[in-house]
């Protein structure tokens, strides 16, 4: 039989070699870890019955027993009292809920059908049928959120202790808080904030097997980020984010209304689009190839009646598209830089796309390695030679261009992963892009070409300069990804890393030892910086055609 675990329904399947016995023995496993219980689980008339007060004990809960009623009582995390007789089951406030098979006294304690105590404590469970094994989990079983505009504080309640791990995302900017061993129960899947610089909380199970439910808090570029407090015993726990108190006012605030779209060009080189909207939103976007589109999140918002997508006859944007989830989408006639700021009186949103030029620019190209930093070796080159060469030619190509590019070294030195940034921003840069061979744990596996971002306002300049680069090079397409690199992420202006192609690649390498190959590597960088200023439907100047031979 294939191995799989399911959610329990009304009774637990009993293993199909088991008809024809009265009782099967089975095994409970409580948050992933094996329970030892006394009388030992049983498969029983088709259910799995277990004695509750050992099991409750085993999960820190407090079990007594009554000799005189022959009763256990149990106090549940949340602080809710049920009590177990051979009669059934009673809950406070509730009636009495008859059990099958019935519950039986075992010394002091009642052996009884989990599901219900499942239900009654708000556990989730699991069957293993293989293995004829249970298994115990937590849910949320509470979740409520306070805020104000100086801090949000979300509280979660789980039935079963958790430990939370906490990751913060960039791109767009979010804190994640996963809970293992606890699945969601009746959560709502959103909720819209628009406080404290945090604009909404996701919630999704994860994973089923075993259990993770993951919160999402989507954050505005200079909200604060989250910050996890578990509660006692690690039942849940808070997520604070700025400043609370924790009497702010309870958050009910129902979805944003995206109420209109107007797209005006007041002159040829530039194009607004606005979003007006029925509460704040901060700005998060992203770019996305093939096509060339421009999607910005409006933080989940309803798109009032009247308003749809359309097509305007303007510059740089082609067709705009409402997406039901609060999202709008631009497709790009022509991708050029764009800005996006939110605005006030009204609440709107704005995107204003402008094209640039070149000439006049600076620049800087940054040779990665050097001097006592070889970088990636491959059989017979050494990354940083490779590195400073395509660069020198770039800088030479950039100039006849008119603009004014620097070097972060011109020469077989080493140079400090911080000062290249810090060296970028001091000259208050346009444009920072940084060249390096990608290379592979094994040789002759890792091929193609690939560029690297950071943050969200150098996404637009990573794919202009991927989609110059990688048709020159003739190789794989790699891919735009992003990644924390220190030199991207410490400068202050758009910034991107190319990978050219794999060094310890056999085939690539002999590419790269080619000075044709390194001159088209050149083309391509300055190609992919010229379109992100100029646009990416904008024709070559001719110094950027392949020289010949």
């Amino acid at each position: 039989m294939a191995r799989h675990a399911v959610i329990i329904a009304v009774v637990l399947c009993v293993w199909c070699g088991s008809q024809g016995r009265a009782q099967t023995a089975a095994a409970v496993r409580l948050s992933g870890k094996s329970v030892t219980l006394d009388p030992a689980p049983q498969v029983r008339e088709g259910v799995l019955v277990v004695p509750w007060a050992a099991l409750a004990r085993a999960a820190g809960l407090a079990a007594t027993w009554d000799g005189t009623q022959q009763s256990v009582h149990i106090v549940s995390a949340r602080g809710t009292a049920i009590t177990l007789t051979p009669g059934g089951l009673r809950t406070a406030g509730q009636t009495t809920q008859a059990l099958l098979p019935v519950p039986q006294v075992s010394g002091q304690d009642l052996v009884a059908p989990l599901k219900p105590l499942c239900e009654a404590l708000d556990w989730g469970l699991t069957w293993d049928a293989e293995t004829r094994t249970a298994g115990i989990w937590g849910k949320v079983s509470g979740l409520s959120v306070r805020g104000d505009s100086d801090g949000v504080l979300i509280t979660v309640a789980t039935s079963l202790p958790t430990n939370a791990a906490v990751t913060q995302l960039i791109d767009p900017i979010r804190t994640v808080v996963d809970l293992p061993g606890v699945f969601l129960g009746e959560l709502p899947p959103t909720h819209y904030l628009n406080l404290a610089g945090v604009l909404r909380l996701r919630a999704a199970q994860y994973t089923k097997t075993p259990p993770v439910t993951r919160l999402v808090a989507d954050l505005s570029g200079n909200g604060p980020r989250g910050e996890w407090r578990a509660a006692a015993g690690k039942l849940g726990g808070k997520l604070v984010f700025g400043r609370v108190q924790g009497d702010e006012p309870l958050v009910q605030r129902t979805r944003p209304k995206l109420l209109r779209v107007q797209v005006s060009s007041p002159r040829p080189e530039t194009t607004t689009v606005t979003a007006t909207m029925s509460d704040p939103v901060a700005p998060v976007y992203d770019v996305l190839r093939q096509p060339y589109r421009v999607l910005v999140d409006l933080s989940g918002a309803e798109v009032a009646t009247g308003t749809t997508s359309f097509t305007p006859a303007v510059p740089f944007v082609g067709d705009i598209r409402l997406l039901d989830e609060g999202r709008l989408v631009l497709y790009m006639k022509d991708l050029v830089p764009f800005t996006v700021q939110t605005l006030s009186g009204p609440d709107r949103l704005v995107v204003t796309f402008r094209r640039d030029q070149i000439a006049g620019k600076s620049i800087v190209v940054d040779p990665g390695h050097g001097g006592k930093d070889p970088g990636a070796r491959g059989r017979t080159l050494l990354e940083k030679d490779v590195n400073l060469d395509v660069a020198r030619r770039t800088v030479t190509r950039l100039a006849l261009m008119g603009a004014r590019p620097t070097l972060t070294r011109d020469s077989d030195v080493f140079v400090d992963l911080y000062d290249r940034p810090r060296m970028t921003n001091a000259l208050k840069a346009d444009l920072f892009v940084s060249i390096h061979c990608n290379a592979f744990t094994r040789r002759d596996v890792g091929s193609g070409t690939q560029t690297y971002y950071c943050t969200p306002q150098s996404k637009a300049l990573a794919v202009a300069m991927h989609d110059a680069l990688w048709p020159q090079l003739g190789v794989n397409d790699g891919g735009v990804h992003q990644a924390r690199f220190c030199v991207i992420r410490e400068t202050e202006i758009p910034a991107v890393l190319v990978e050219l192609l794999f060094i310890d690649n056999k085939v690539e390498e002999q590419l790269l030892a080619k000075p044709e190959v390194r001159e088209r590597a050149a083309t391509g960088v300055c190609e992919g910086l010229r379109r992100y200023l100029e646009g990416t439907s904008s024709m070559p100047p001719a110094v950027l055609v392949p020289p010949q031979g």
